[in-house]
């Protein structure tokens, strides 16, 4: 071990990679990250090179699959016209519906809730990456009242089947 190596404890790694303690500990188990004795004490402490390595993503984690409730569609550069905003909708519709019946479920109850319930619902969403395309159809449906009507009907039809 190189005698200018920084070494940290537990709580101090944690702080510097912006994780829980639990998540420290989670890597020691996995081997993601194996502590040393501190020379001269009875304490195990962290490489900080080992740690930085440890603390960027791997590349099973940047290649992990998502499932998506939704395709959302290409973005027009001028506003669409009465007739493309029909079919946008019907589309709207459509992909909703191709959605399994427990998404189903779940997005006829969020439509159904307060606005105040649904603003929430959508804020949630949109802080996770990986839902954040269920949440732009949520925003989209919240400033159509038409739209999200219609959307809800055709929801509960598909459910009665």
């Amino acid at each position: 071990m190189a005698e200018s190596e920084t070494l940290l404890t537990r709580h101090e790694a944690a702080r510097a990679a912006g994780v829980t303690l639990n998540t420290i500990l989670l890597w020691i188990r996995a081997g993601r990250l194996n502590p040393v004795a501190e020379p001269g004490r009875n304490k195990r402490v962290i490489r900080l090179s080992e740690l930085q390595s440890a603390a960027r993503p791997s590349d099973t984690a940047r290649r992990r699959r998502t499932t998506q409730v939704w395709e959302p569609a290409p973005r027009r550069s001028r506003p669409p016209s009465a007739a493309t905003r029909s079919d946008a909708n019907r589309q709207l519709r459509d992909d909703v519906l191709a959605s399994s019946p427990e998404t189903r479920k779940i997005l006829l109850r969020i439509l159904s809730s307060e606005a105040e319930a649904r603003a929430k619902v959508i804020r949630q969403l949109n802080d996770d990456p990986l839902s954040r395309d269920v949440a732009e159809l949520l925003m989209t449906l919240q400033k159509d009242e038409r739209v999200r009507a219609d959307v809800m009907e055709a929801l509960s039809e598909s459910l009665r089947d």
